[in-house]
């Protein structure tokens, strides 16, 4: 998972004069990089299936642990809500919120790379589940710091 990085992929993101960039440009990661953090989208590495596709644990080149929604065939989301996204999350870092760290749309394949979780997603910490659940005040201050 990801410890045999090529030398394609021994770096994630180009060095570029930030004045020909799009605003997104700075998001984008190979294709190749993804394949190899996530040992060619393994099934093994699953770790959820949404309405954008399945989502699996990897690691990058640089042992950054990210998790990857991968657009998948039957998906009831498309391109628009994929930009969408990518518009959104890259504006926004709070600790609250997974941070958005890029995305792919190589191959015909669109993936959004999010940073992975360690502790399971709030969902789970919310509802039923066996994770510990969080007090009241707790909740509390994470709706107010989200909002």
């Amino acid at each position: 998972m990801g410890n045999n990085c090529s030398k394609k992929t021994s770096f994630i993101k180009s060095i570029v004069e930030p004045s020909c960039l799009t605003p997104f440009d700075r998001f984008q990661v190979p294709f190749v990089a993804l394949q190899e953090a996530t040992n060619n989208f393994d099934e093994s590495l699953v770790i959820g299936v949404g309405g954008f596709g399945k989502v699996y644990r990897g690691v990058l080149c640089d042992g950054t642990k990210v998790a990857l929604k991968r657009y998948g065939p039957g998906s009831q989301q498309g391109l628009a809500e994929f930009l969408k996204e990518i518009e959104m999350l890259s504006q926004f870092r709070h600790p609250y919120l997974v941070s958005f760290i890029g995305y792919c749309d190589e191959n015909n394949d669109m993936i959004l790379i999010y940073e992975y979780m360690e502790n399971g997603n709030l969902r789970s910490h919310l509802y039923g589940s066996d994770l510990p659940s969080m007090s009241w005040e707790q909740r509390l201050e994470i709706c107010i710091g989200a909002a």
